[in-house]
């Protein structure tokens, strides 16, 4: 019983100390594209989200977790709207 609250407070100051390594990453390299990462345009990602068949949805929310994919699925479908019209 003893070793749990030592697990946990470990536990916890390692979450702090992600957290705000995560933290400060993300404020120091806010709007900075990755390294050789191409910009792909509206069009492009319209055709990858018309391929996203119900099997990839599914191993994607295995992969990245349900809110990611939900996020991406509200941006292409809003993205989808503007380009559409």
């Amino acid at each position: 019983m003893g070793n749990d609250g030592i697990y946990n407070d470990a536990l916890e100051k390692i979450k702090n100390r992600i957290g705000n390594v995560s933290g400060k990453i993300s404020k120091d390299f806010k709007g900075v594209r990755p390294f050789n990462k191409e910009v792909v345009s509206s069009r492009e990602k319209l055709l990858q989200y018309s391929q996203f068949t119900p099997q990839v949805e599914q191993m994607s929310r295995q992969q990245f977790g349900d809110y990611v994919v939900d996020n991406y699925k509200l941006k292409m479908e809003t993205l989808a709207r503007k380009y559409n019209g």
